[in-house]
């Protein structure tokens, strides 16, 4: 495994401004910075693509600027875009909102859109756990699945481990517990380092028609098939939890 290089293309002000902040923020923290990656050579030349991974934490779309060669726009809640300072960051960063717990159209027709020329980020389980089930595996979404239909590109299945341990449930607690917990994780000397396996493009719903009765069905089969190689690169990651993933997930929501 090697460590990945951050070739990104174009950035504009703000992104780097973001990238740049999100370094900092890394170092300050006490977070590695340079994710080890394996498999970068399975992202596509350019964009358009989605890139979709396993959610533990809140350091996954920051590793993934961190290793991927393009700007990667992400589907984020809601209520990220309205919360103070956070909010605006998001916006600079070219995050955009999904509304959770429905089938939100205007935020598939957003990464319709974003998909004609960049790439698209979409977390397969939609949301981390509460503090008790930070590193859990949840069941999975079918927006990705959507997305790429929709628009006709490649999908990019990635893990990450890791960074279930960084950076505290900011959203979900008081701030004196934020900087409590911050303060451990800054004090710490055995921080697990970010990890990155990428697995190769799927493609195999490019170029299919499908009728107006097959597309549930579509995106049932596809989502399973991205799960699985989420799956395959976490046993990659960790050999050791083979047989659990193995036996819990993905489970689905349907």
């Amino acid at each position: 495994m090697i460590e990945g290089e951050r070739q990104h293309g174009e950035l504009t002000s703000s992104q780097k401004r973001i990238l740049s902040l999100a370094e900092v923020v890394c170092r300050v923290i006490g977070i590695p910075t340079k994710p080890e990656v394996l498999g970068l050579e399975n992202v596509p030349a350019k964009p358009p693509y989605i890139v979709s991974c396993n959610h533990r934490g809140i350091v996954e779309v920051m590793a993934l600027w961190e290793t991927l060669p393009d700007w990667v726009h992400y589907m984020t809640k809601t209520e990220t875009m309205k919360m103070p300072v956070i909010g605006q960051l998001a916006r600079w960063a070219g995050l955009f909102p999904v509304q959770r717990g429905e089938a939100d159209r205007k935020a598939l027709e957003t990464a319709d859109d974003i998909l004609a020329t960049s790439a698209v980020g979409i977390l397969i389980e939609g949301t981390r756990g509460t503090k008790d089930t930070l590193t859990s595996l949840k069941p999975v979404k079918e927006g990705a699945a959507y997305a790429a239909i929709q628009a006709q590109v490649p999908i990019i299945p990635i893990a990450i481990v890791g960074p279930g341990g960084y950076l505290p449930l900011i959203d979900k607690q008081p701030l004196s517990e934020t900087i409590r917990e911050l303060w451990q994780i800054r004090k710490g000397r055995n921080n697990p380092p970010v990890r990155v396996a990428i697995g190769k493009p799927i493609t195999e719903h490019i170029g299919v028609e499908l009728q107006l009765n097959q597309r549930l069905a579509a995106r049932k089969a596809l989502t399973q098939t991205i799960a699985k190689a989420i799956k395959e690169q976490l046993i990659i990651l960790e050999p050791e939890w083979a047989s659990y993933y193995e036996s819990v997930w993905p489970p689905w929501e349907w």
